[in-house]
């Protein structure tokens, strides 16, 4: 069912039942389990898997990436990676739906699952040419990453090289080779974290995964309880919007033997459980206000106030992922702490400043804050929202201060929608500066057309480089203010401005006569100032026509007669 899907399930599997499933392989490879079995954490997509987190780190001690053989490497499948490789996760592939493959013959067996080496014997050689070219194509992807991979059983070193293990979820095919592998790979490379310590040195940690409400339960926390233990009647420390809470474990209920906690009806009550395993706890009211990705700290009854005091300060430590500072940069938002810290990870590597990043939605101080932002730095003005509402009052206020509010359901998409913003206004400002700037303008007078030599000058013009506009100050060939443009007309109409090759009518503002200061056959200049002409040519120079860099050039001679170093960077 669709709605099973959008829940995160804890499913725990016996090593007997791990080993009734591989045996034959467990057997060949002279593997056996020295552990009690696994806990599977099921995140569909991978946004609980970033509430699986605790400072420094990842909670999951092994990942298996699931890959659909069929789509192949999508964006989030890159962003899991990316989560993976910065917690030092170690993981395999599962590259599952092969059964999808075109011609791909499956063979089910009701007792175990059919491994993926007697599946893979059985078809025909194109069969085996197009899966073989599959694998390759997630290798490849992987190695963007800057990972080895390879199929499984062609690496000889999994220390270096991350397997790819072909399956198929709808027949089973390829499950013992996944079980196998998840099994001895952890068992073999993290033999110390899986030693459980004395159970006197136990301190309860958990990390909450989801807090959602379920029909006659009210509010519940899905929890991954990673260390230590708890039970009814437990309190209990975790964040909420407002800072640390305290409330008590009301109830505790765990999924049956393999079965996971989606299913209400696999759920049992328990009065006391052990690390490591996925519970759903019943809290009482003040536990309610809870966080995704906040940790859960079990404050055993009759704690005395030092243990309480260091409980808060490592909840403190623990959630000290927002930020809040005087930087000019991006306001953001999400819903929990795994989520709000891979944004500001994935920022962090792009380079884009983060002014202030907390939880929740987007409120009216947000919006204000942004807008602090924008009056300094126009281009990190805006706020960035990851899978949370926006307040009616904060759309408001955006309205009303003109902030863009840029909102996403997966972090790519939301880097994406920050990159285009940041663009977007880069650009904007870019042309804002660009349209406050004087162009360069070259004309010259046309004797022919001589129509009054006294202020206002009338006589005809031809726009040899840019654009001639109204108020315009011109200079003559020996760098002197000659007077202002008041207006051009062309046929009796009046013009907003003169581009590059026109002929019009000029009038001119002048204390200068036509004939005698001003000869009639001139060559004038749009003046400017040097900083003007400076940016124009390093900066903006791709935003001029041909026309307007000759105009500047032959400007630039003008002014160097009367100081030979204006504008020493144009060349």
């Amino acid at each position: 069912m669709k709605c099973q899907t959008q829940h995160i399930g804890a499913s725990f599997i016996p090593s007997a039942v791990i080993a009734r499933i591989a045996g034959e392989l467990m057997k060949r490879y002279r593997f056996s389990l020295e552990f009690p079995g696994l806990l599977f954490i099921d995140t569909p997509g991978h946004e609980v898997f970033m509430n699986l987190r605790k400072r420094g780190g990842s909670i999951a001690d092994f990942a298996v990436l699931v890959v659909d053989a069929v789509k192949g490497f999508e964006p989030q499948t890159d962003e899991a990676v990316d989560i993976l490789v910065e917690r030092k996760t170690p993981f395999l592939v599962a590259l599952n739906k092969i059964d999808r493959v075109p011609g791909w013959v499956s063979k089910t067996q009701d007792d175990v699952p059919p491994t993926y080496e007697a599946s893979y014997a059985r078809q025909q050689e194109v069969v085996k040419r197009r899966l073989d070219s599959i694998v390759y194509s997630v290798s490849g992807s992987l190695g963007k990453h800057g990972i080895s991979a390879d199929l499984f059983s062609r690496i000889s070193d999994f220390s270096r090289t991350v397997a790819i293990v072909p399956v198929s979820a709808l027949t089973g095919e390829g499950l013992p080779e996944l079980l196998v592998l998840t099994a001895g790979l952890t068992q073999r490379y993290m033999s110390k974290k899986l030693t459980a310590a004395p159970k006197e040195s136990e301190k309860g940690r958990g990390s909450i995964l989801e807090v959602k409400e379920e029909k006659g339960l009210g509010t519940v926390l899905d929890v991954l309880l990673y260390e230590g233990e708890m039970a009814k009647g437990d309190s209990a420390l975790a964040s909420g919007i407002e800072g640390p809470l305290v409330g008590k474990i009301r109830n505790i209920l765990i999924p049956a033997p393999l079965t996971d906690t989606r299913f209400q009806i696999s759920l049992v009550e328990a009065e006391r459980v052990e690390a490591a395993t996925g519970v759903r706890v019943v809290p009482d009211e003040p536990l309610k206000g809870a966080l995704p990705g906040s940790p859960l700290i079990i404050i055993k009854n009759g704690a005395d106030e030092a243990s309480v005091k260091a409980a808060l300060s490592e909840l403190k430590e623990e959630t000290s992922v927002t930020i809040s500072s005087d930087v000019n940069g991006v306001v953001v938002k999400a819903d929990t702490f795994g989520s709000l810290e891979a944004v500001i990870s994935a920022m962090k590597k792009r380079g884009i400043p983060v002014r202030m990043a907390n939880l929740g939605m987007v409120s009216k101080k947000d919006v204000v804050e942004a807008s602090v932002v924008k009056d300094k730095d126009y281009v990190h003005g805006f706020v960035a929202a990851f899978n949370v509402r926006v307040n009616p009052d904060a759309e408001s206020e955006a309205e009303t201060r003109g902030i863009s509010i840029v909102k996403a359901d997966l972090i790519y998409q939301l880097l994406d929608l920050v990159d285009e913003e940041i663009k977007k206004r880069t650009e904007e400002l870019r042309l804002s500066e660009l349209r406050g700037i004087n162009r360069p303008v070259e004309i010259k007078l046309l004797p022919e057309y001589v129509f009054r030599r006294a202020s206002p000058i009338i006589v005809g013009i031809r726009v040899v480089g840019g654009t001639l506009k109204p108020q315009r100050t011109l200079i003559d060939e020996n760098g002197e203010k000659v007077g202002e443009v008041l207006q051009l007309q062309d046929k009796g109409k009046v013009l907003d401005g003169a581009s590059e090759g026109s002929e019009v009518a000029m009038s001119l503002k002048t204390s200068y006569t036509l004939g005698r200061q001003i000869k009639e056959n001139a060559t004038l200049f749009g003046d400017m100032a040097e900083d003007e002409a400076v940016k124009l040519y390093t900066k903006y120079r791709s935003d001029l026509s041909q026309g307007e860099v000759n105009a500047l050039l032959d400007l630039v001679k003008v002014k160097r007669r009367k100081d030979p170093s204006w504008g020493m960077l144009i060349a």
